[in-house]
């Protein structure tokens, strides 16, 4: 689920979609829908303990400073050629990263709201975008992808093929008529 909003992301931003009306309802759905999966499929297999609790307050706690302290960051160094206010961004993300990890949570639940919170400082500050999605697509979408191949197995697609072809085929209807309204 979260490679289809990479995905669909680079074309938007490639094409200039991104600035239609469509584009942008388009990504808010990718978006949404993805978030969506990742809430439910941490719910179902978190591991509830108490790495799980520390992750959580974690998060929130950054959830609610990231963008008062992001502005504080580009206010005092700002655009320095060390990029600081880029290596706060990732900073944050590693952490909760780490600390989702630890837990054996869902780390990309804790990117997306992290994305959701910065979206108030990032528009204002269009070198940044640039700079942050460089870094994202050019090093941590390799891995992700790196990552999501060890996770496959052949021999479940074999054994559900059925079921992942009538899950792909639900997917490829629901996008049609999505684009067709």
């Amino acid at each position: 689920s979260p490679t289809s909003i990479a995905g669909v992301y680079a074309v938007m931003i490639e094409t200039g979609l991104n600035k239609t009306d469509t584009g942008k309802l388009i990504l808010t759905a990718c978006f949404v829908c993805d978030l969506g999966t990742v809430a439910a499929l941490g719910v179902l297999f978190a591991n509830y303990n108490v790495l799980l609790v520390l992750f959580a307050v974690t998060t929130v706690i950054v959830l609610v400073f990231f963008t008062r302290v992001l502005k504080s960051v580009v206010r005092l160094f700002g655009h320095a050629v060390s990029e600081p206010e880029v290596k706060f961004v990732f900073l944050m993300l590693f952490l909760l990263g780490g600390l989702a990890a630890a837990a054996k949570s869902a780390a990309v639940l804790a990117a997306y709201l992290l994305g959701l919170v910065a979206a108030g400082a990032f528009p204002k500050d269009p070198r940044m975008i640039g700079r942050i999605r460089g870094t994202a697509f050019s090093l941590c979408t390799s891995f992700v992808f790196t990552r999501a191949g060890t996770l496959f197995v052949l021999q479940s697609v074999n054994k559900g093929f059925v079921r992942v072809f009538l899950l792909v085929s639900l997917t490829l209807v629901a996008m049609g008529v999505s684009w067709y309204l």
